[in-house]
């Protein structure tokens, strides 16, 4: 059989052989743990997810006309809610199933970008006042983005990300040409 049918009796919710294939031969980055083969009603959730996402970017660069902001908010939600189930934490965590951590790490993700679509006219309408509750999600959505990171690409881009945090925070007090001035 040459790829296997999303529901067929004989064979459980999986990728096509060809795709299956061409994944084995795909050399990891360092740090990276690999994807996941789920099945089942996991299998069926990160389908739809995906399909969702497909849909949805394709859309947005075609026919639904959205801001900006509200655009980039879904794309978020989506993209870390899919990847939290996709990839593993560990090279050790299980390859057949998403764990408890990491539905939850997907909802957080998810909720980070209903966030920002939901609050983005306060952040632009006037008075720019920050919360609380925005210094919870924007931290949360940093340490969301590199663990993504870290669990897709490897932690060399998770450790480059926090290198040019570091430097956006601290480069004005870097002397010479490679100093900026402070950031608010």
């Amino acid at each position: 059989m040459a790829g296997a049918c999303l529901f067929s009796k004989e064979r459980s919710i999986g990728v096509p052989e060809m795709v299956r294939d061409f994944v084995k031969g795909v050399r990891l980055p360092n740090g990276s743990v690999g994807g996941r083969n789920l099945t089942g009603g996991q299998a069926l959730l990160t389908i739809v997810l995906c399909l969702v996402f497909s849909v949805f970017v394709l859309a947005i660069n075609s026919v639904l006309l959205m801001d900006q902001m509200h655009r980039s908010g879904v794309f978020v939600a989506l993209l870390l809610a899919i990847l939290f189930l996709l990839f593993p934490a560990t090279p050790k965590s299980p390859r057949d199933r998403f764990t408890t951590i990491d539905f939850i790490l997907a909802i957080a993700g998810a909720a980070i970008g209903l966030y920002i679509y939901f609050r983005y006219e306060t952040f632009t309408g006037g008075a720019f006042t920050i919360s609380t509750t925005d210094y919870v999600f924007a931290i949360g959505a940093i340490l969301l983005a590199l663990e993504a990171g870290r669990r897709s690409i490897g932690i060399w881009m998770s450790l480059l990300s926090i290198v040019f945090f570091a430097y956006a925070l601290f480069g004005e007090y870097v002397p010479g040409p490679f100093g900026h001035f402070p950031i608010a």
